[in-house]
This record gives C-alpha cells, structure tokens and sequence, in this order.
C-alpha cells in the first residue's frame, strides 16, 4: 500500500486537493487505498482482526468522486474557453470528456459550441442521444430541448423548432416543481438559468408574444438581465412602448445597451425616430466600443452599422442622450441621415417635421438631406424660435466667429461709405461678403440695417433671416428686426422681438451699451402707446411665473430623507400648492391645509385611487422616471434625473391651472415625487425622492422591481 500523505500535502488519489480535505476521513475510519491510474486496491479493518478485504461500497463512492471532479473540472474549463470566444479548444475538451464520460451537461456544451459555429446539423446529431435517451439520469433537460429548437430555427424548420421548445417548457416546469420539494430554493440556480435559453428559441421563431409569455410565466425565476432584456426587444416589436421603456430602464446599471434604448420607446412614439423590428441580438458592450470610432470615421462601416438594426437604434439613441455631447450628436445624426438608405431619409423628414426636436437637431437633419439632394436650398423647415413655430428658409451657412481678413475690409469701407452718404455703394460691397455660405452675421446684420434705411424691405428680411438662422439669440437683430416688422406693419412681430428685449434688460447686470439703449427707446416710441402697454402685460405675466419659479426652488432648499414619507412630503409643499393638487386630482379642497394634507394622503395611499392617477395623468416619460427611482432605490440625485428626464427649469409651478410639461414637474405636482435636500457624503444634496408608502405599489402597478435595500442593509450608494 502506499504510504499515507501528510494532512497538508496533495492526496494520492489525483484529485489536486490536500489529503486533509479530501480521503482523510476514509483513514480515520478505519480505511484505506492505494491509486494508481483506474485501479484501486481497498482495504477495510474488521473488528474480529482477521485479514483486510476489498471494500467494494467504498471503491464505489471513491469511482464516482474522482468521475464527478474530473467532469466538473471539464465543465468549468471548457465554459471558460467559451465565456473567451475560443470555441475550437472548447470543442476538443468537451468530445474528450463525452468519450470518456457520458453526461447531459458535457453534451449540452458541445452542442452549444457547433451551435456558435453555425453548425447546426452538427448540433442536433450531439443532441439527439440526450433527446431520444430512455434514462432518466442521461435524458435531455430543458437547456437540450431549448437548445435544440434554436437549431431547428436556423435550419428553417420551423415545425420541430416550435415542438421542441414547447417540450423544453412543460420539462422546466416540470423540473422546477419536483426540484422545489427536494432541495432548497438556493440549489435551484442553474436550473432558472435556462428561461434565457427558452426565451432565445422563441426570439429566434420570431414569436415576441412567446417570448412575452415566457418571460410573464416564469418571472419570480428569472436570474439574469438578458431575461429582461428580450422581454423589452418583444414589446418595442409588438408597439407595447411603455413596458418596452421600463424594462430597458430597470435593467440600465447592468447593461450599456439597455441604457442606451431606455429612451428609444419614447422617441418612436412621439414620431421622431421611425419603428423598424429591432433584433434580439445584443453584441457585446467591448465591441460596440472598438468599433464604435471606425462607425464615426468611415462611411462603409457606418453604412454597415445602419443595415443593423440594434446597431443602428444605439446609434439613433446616443443622438438623443443627454449626456453625449451635442455637437457631436448633431454630427452623428447628420451622417446617419446621409448614409442610413431609406432609414435615414425617414428618419431626417420626422425631425423636420417634429414639434419637438430642438432647432439645432433640425439643421443637423436638414443638413444631411441637403448632402442626399432630398433637400433644396431655400426650402422651409419649421422651428420653434422664442417659444413660437417658424418657418426657416435653409441654406447651407457657415457662421463666422470672426471676420476674415476680406469680410474686415470691406466692414472698414462701407462704414466709411455710410458716413459720406453713400449707402448704395456700402450695400454693395457688403452684399459681396454676405452672399456665400460663409457668413460674418455682423456685416449681415449692417447690410440688413441699411437695406432697411434704403426702403428695400424684403432684402433687408432676408439678410435678417440669415443672422437669425447663425445667431438667433442676439439682442441687436431683435432691435433691427422689430424696426422692419414696424416698417411693414407687423405689429404683432414688433412687439414679439421687443418683448425679448425687455426681458433681456431685466436680466442683464450691467448697464446697456448707450447705442443699443437708445435704438429700443427710439422702437418704443414708434410702437406707440397701446402695443407698449400690451407688452408689458404679457412682460407681467412672465414676471408671475418667474416668481412661481423662485417659490419652487425655494421648496427644492427644505430638507427631505430619502426614506421620506408622504406626510413629510406634503408638509413641505405651501398651502396653495396642496389646493392646487386637489383641484387636479378633482378632489374639493378642505378650509384648512392640515385638512387637505388628509384628504390627499387618503387619496394617494388607495391603491385602486393610485392605479387610476398612473394610468390616466401619466404619460410614457413620467413613467420612465417613476420606474428609473424605483430601480435607484426609491431616490435619486436631482442633477441625475434632470440629466436623464429633463430639468425644471422654467416649468413655474402654478399647479392649480396646468400641468407642468417636465416629467419630473408632472410627477411632483401629483404628489408622487418631491425634491429637497439630504446629506450626502459630507454635503447637502439635492434629491428627488418617491414616498416610501407609494413604492411597492407604485412598482406593482409599473410592473417594475423595486429593491429598497442591499443584502447588507445598506442603501446603495448614488
């Protein structure tokens, strides 16, 4: 026999562990044997002392340990060959091992492998044993049935796929309720694992309502993202948008991608972005990211990007996320519009024609039809400017910071022309310099003005259309254009470019350059009395919401816990807040504010009350957000959720006529949300916080998780 090893050094049988961990307990009992390849010598002491005997119990259990580390230890090491993408050494350990050993798992492996290889065939003849095996102990599980009908997809035979995923459901039910009654919920992970798989096969028949009801059948089993994932793939294909968007939402932390979509529901609801079926693939987070400067720097990789729609949806997203920076979202829509085929030409046309869409998103998208010749120059587009729709002419401008050398000259001369009184000679020279792309909007803006001087009035609009399309937030071009709308007698575009002005000096700290003051005073003067007095009633009413503006970000300074409760919420709102939130809910509001205060922790508490709110006052991005702060733990960081959903700014607050239009406003003056401050890692912070009461039913009714607390009991850091 051999002789027995120190508890510290590796034991004789070949298993690599110490021989304390491992045959120890067979010594101490009384037992010993010797290894040597697959062949074991037992000997078993006897109490009556006679001689040692073969222990055949024990060489059982020692033949089936050694099997078992040796079957998972190629387990382990194949995956990982897989988890790295080599799937050729993979191949090699698990057909070694099959020889060797014959087990499900080892051929559940192999046959995923030929699978990745587009080896189909190969696939279901490795399957086949497992799948036609009468024994229990080798027959196929769910992962071989599932696993199977993807094969059977890809070879288009859509017949068997569909019967074969249908066998994989009723055995993972199957499975999962004999398992339950035999070991503890914990040991039951690897087996939830395989709803991924299942939802994969009915990806791959294109079954999205499949898909969905596998996800809603089994969704307390479901370990991973991936779950949630395919589940938001099925709705945005099936038109279900809002789900679509929380799913994508709840799953943000864990996946880039899922991140990336979160907002694309929204946006294809809207009409901004045109609806294409998005493919239940998902590439890998590294490599979006290699090739993501190749897609920005070469067309054909672009072009490759585009004819995919994952892809090309994360691309669309990045244009519209917050926190990509703008020019270079302008920069990438535009060339998604130029080499996005039919795609892009839908897609440029929407974002003109969005109500929407910023001014500056807009020309990104004209550009690009411009370069296609989708386009002309002088087109109209509609923009919103001051608040109010326009038409823009479009024409292909590039804005100067400053004056080139030639456009400086002829600044120089035509000045000097001005002052001699020869206007007709300085309006040429500077019609010179301002009739190219290239435009100084200075000298534009001079040529304007003495067009104007000169009763040529259409001219000097045009001039002026240019300067507004490049500097469309200038003091004086609404000085110029106010005294043209007067010339022409549009008084009601005077007194819109005038009230910019007011409101513009009301803000500014110092003092107004004397020329400029003294052409306003000369505009007021012309605008006569009535149009001067309308305009600072509406300047009034602007001033009501400035201040219902500063009496909102005075609330957001009081302090708030993030495991505030709705009482303390409410307290913190001022009494004609809490009137107005009952007028919106059509609840008739009590005398006194303690008394209100009841009546809406009454109303919001009921969760049929609260089930009916959601459904009819909010729409898909209030939301969005909802399900984004339940994800976060019930609370967020303001400046977070203003990066993600939008800020307040400007939103007043006056909640007892309107709505506020910011998500994050909507939710507040409901009373499902409130900001304030909390401390923070040595700071007070601002927060958005939901009600504690409001949470789990808030979730229930989103069909969202919500997870209040880490398995340490720690709130997760944000």
């Amino acid at each position: 026999m051999k002789e027995k090893a120190a508890r510290n050094e590796p034991c004789f049988c070949g298993s690599g562990k110490k021989y304390k961990n491992c045959c120890l307990g067979f010594e101490e009992g009384g037992s010993g044997y010797s290894y040597a390849g697959n062949s074991f010598t037992i000997t078993a002491n006897v109490e009556d002392g006679s001689e040692e005997k073969p222990g055949s119990e024990i060489e059982a259990q020692i033949r089936k340990r050694i099997k078992e580390e040796n079957l998972h230890g190629s387990l382990d090491k194949g995956i990982e060959l897989m988890e790295k993408s080599d799937l050729v050494k993979a191949e090699k350990i698990f057909k070694r091992s099959l020889e060797e050993y014959e087990d499900v798992n080892l051929r559940n492996n192999l046959a995923a492998v030929y699978f990745y290889q587009n080896r189909f065939n190969r696939c279901l003849e490795i399957l086949k044993p497992a799948l036609q095996a009468e024994d229990p102990e080798n027959s196929g599980n769910t992962f071989s049935w599932a696993l199977a009908s993807r094969a059977y997809s890809h070879l288009e035979k859509q017949e068997e796929a569909y019967q074969c995923l249908e066998h994989a459901e009723l055995l993972l039910e199957r499975e999962l309720e004999l398992l339950r009654k035999k070991i503890p919920e914990e040991k039951l992970h690897g087996i939830k694992e395989y709803t991924v798989i299942l939802m994969k096969a009915a990806a791959d028949l294109k079954d999205h309502l499949r898909v969905m009801e596998i996800y809603d059948n089994w969704k307390e089993v479901h370990q991973s993202w991936e779950n949630a994932y395919l589940a938001a793939v099925a709705c945005f294909n099936l038109g279900f948008n809002h789900r679509a968007a929380l799913l994508w939402t709840g799953i943000s932390e864990d996946n880039v991608i899922a991140g990336s979509f979160a907002r694309l529901p929204g946006l294809v609801e809207e009409g901004v972005v045109p609806f294409t079926n998005l493919s239940y693939y998902y590439p890998p987070v590294e490599m979006v990211k290699e090739n993501f400067d190749k897609i920005l720097r070469q067309e054909s990789y672009l072009r490759e990007a585009l004819n995919d729609s994952v892809f090309g949806y994360i691309l669309i997203s990045m244009v519209f996320d917050p926190r990509v920076d703008e020019e270079m979202g302008r920069e990438l829509l535009s060339k998604i519009v130029v080499y996005g085929a039919s795609f892009g030409r839908d897609l440029g046309e929407r974002i003109i024609a969005s109500t929407t869409v910023s001014r500056e998103f807009k020309m990104a998208a004209a550009e690009g039809l411009l370069q296609r010749g989708l386009l002309s120059p002088n087109d109209c587009i509609p923009i919103l400017v001051s608040g109010e729709n326009r038409l823009m002419k479009v024409r292909a401008l590039l804005a100067l910071e400053e004056a080139d050398p030639e456009t400086a000259k002829a600044m120089d001369r035509a000045q000097l022309l001005k002052q001699e009184g020869r206007p007709k000679e300085a309006i040429e020279i500077l019609k010179k310099v301002c009739d190219s792309y290239r435009v100084y909007p200075p000298a534009a803006l001079e040529l304007a003005n003495l067009l104007r001087r000169e009763e040529r009035l259409k001219e000097a609009e045009n001039y002026l259309r240019m300067v507004e399309e490049v500097w469309p937030e200038h003091p004086p071009l609404w000085v110029s254009y106010s005294a043209l709308m007067l010339e022409t007698g549009n008084l009601r575009e005077a007194q819109r470019y005038l009230i910019s002005l007011e409101e513009w000096k009301d803000n500014k700290e110092d003092k107004v350059e004397p020329e400029l003051q003294e052409s306003i005073e000369s505009l007021q003067k012309d605008v006569g009395k009535e149009v001067y007095k309308n305009i600072q009633t509406i300047k009034s009413k602007r001033l009501k919401n400035l201040t219902e503006e500063k009496k909102r970000e005075k609330i957001e300074e009081k302090p708030v816990n993030i495991e505030a409760s709705l009482s303390s919420c409410l307290k913190n709102a001022p009494a004609d807040w809490l009137t107005g939130l009952c007028k919106i809910l059509d609840i008739k509001p009590a005398d006194y504010k303690k008394e209100r205060r009841k009546q809406l922790l009454h109303y919001l508490e009921s969760p049929d009350i609260l089930r009916k709110l959601v459904e009819k006052k909010l729409g898909t991005r209030e939301k969005e957000l909802l399900a984004f702060l339940l994800y976060k733990k019930g609370w967020a960081r303001m400046g977070i959720v203003s990066r993600k959903f939008g800020s307040l700014k400007g939103q007043g607050f006056n909640f007892g006529k309107k709505l506020p239009e910011a998500p994050l406003g909507v939710l507040w003056a409901l009373g499902l949300v409130a900001v304030g401050k909390t401390w923070l890692k040595e700071s007070y912070t601002k927060i958005v916080v939901i009600p504690v009461e409001l949470r789990e039913p808030l979730a229930s009714i989103l069909e969202v998780k919500y997870r209040p607390k880490t398995k340490t009991g720690k709130l997760f850091d944000q």
